[in-house]
């Protein structure tokens, strides 16, 4: 090798490897908090529409959160309310996959705001996600609205209605560990949960075979901050095996009832949907509390 070669394979191999590049998400989220994506209110649809079929980086969202000052958030707060008010919109959207990731969205935003050291932390959620006084009224009456019917619909995967009961607890607990003190939980008096709630409490969470999990069903998403990002969700013994066993079952000449029993049991195992009870029942016994 020739020391002319032999310097180019060596300064090849000192040169520092460029940067990975940052993922989509992560890079409109630092936009809106550092000030540099203005204008969110103006964007077409079809930037939301691929908003919200992008992961929703839940560590990159509370970083950037936790490192902005009170101040900063104040500024911001004209295009993180657009943020919420469209991820409110989509709720109920056509493709589950949108309604997820906006219900990850909320979820992470909304926790994360209501942490920020605001000198009265309701009014930091109101101000810097509902659009100050005048709007936060028809802000929270939509979001709970819309999470409260997607909860208690028995149509939609297990893991989606839990990420829907999720938002409408981070509601309620977040801004206080005294619900009493949280100024927000008024909302859900304003407007009824009461027999959404219901109707997911008294529905019975047996699947014949155990069921299909939902986080596997098309069109559905894992519950990405579910076991991690909540709380502790361990998976019970049979799952797999039940998943296995419905996987491997030929459908050649089943009835149209067997059918459609096989698709509610792809919603969710009975282990997701005995989740879904016992956490309508926290958010239940929490608005009964206050």
């Amino acid at each position: 090798m020739t020391a002319h070669g032999s310097a180019s394979f060596l300064s090849r191999v000192g040169r520092p490897k460029a940067p990975p590049p940052k993922e989509k998400f992560a890079s409109i989220m630092e936009g809106v908090f550092d000030g540099t994506l203005a204008g969110l209110a103006r964007k077409p649809a079809e930037f939301w529409d691929e908003l919200f079929l992008l992961g929703c980086n839940a560590r990159a969202l509370t970083e950037l959160v936790a490192s902005s000052t009170p101040d900063t958030l104040h500024r911001r707060r004209e295009e993180i309310t657009t943020l919420c008010q469209r991820a409110s919109g989509r709720i109920d959207d056509g493709a589950l996959l949108r309604r997820s990731r906006a219900l990850e969205l909320l979820c992470v935003l909304l926790l994360q705001i209501a942490r920020a050291p605001f000198p009265e932390r309701s009014l930091g959620v109101i101000d810097t996600c509902a659009g100050g006084q005048e709007s936060c009224d028809a802000f929270f009456a939509d979001l709970i609205s819309r999470c409260a019917a997607c909860a208690a619909n028995h149509d939609l995967p297990v893991a989606l209605r839990r990420l829907a009961v999720r938002c409408m607890l981070t509601v309620v607990c977040a801004v206080d560990d005294n619900v009493n003190r949280n100024a927000l939980v008024r909302y859900f008096m304003t407007d009824d949960v009461y027999e959404p709630v219901m109707k997911v409490l008294i529905a019975p969470v047996d699947v014949p075979g155990g069921g299909v999990s939902s986080e596997t069903h098309e069109g559905a998403t894992a519950l990405a901050h579910g076991a991690a990002g909540f709380g502790s969700d361990t998976r019970i013994d049979g799952d797999e095996k039940n998943e296995n066993e419905n996987a491997a079952a030929d459908d050649g000449g089943e009835s149209e009832e067997r059918k459609r029993a096989k698709r509610g049991a792809a919603l969710g195992t009975t282990h997701e949907r005995a989740a879904l009870r016992t956490e309508a029942g926290y958010l239940l016994a929490l608005l009964l509390s206050w």
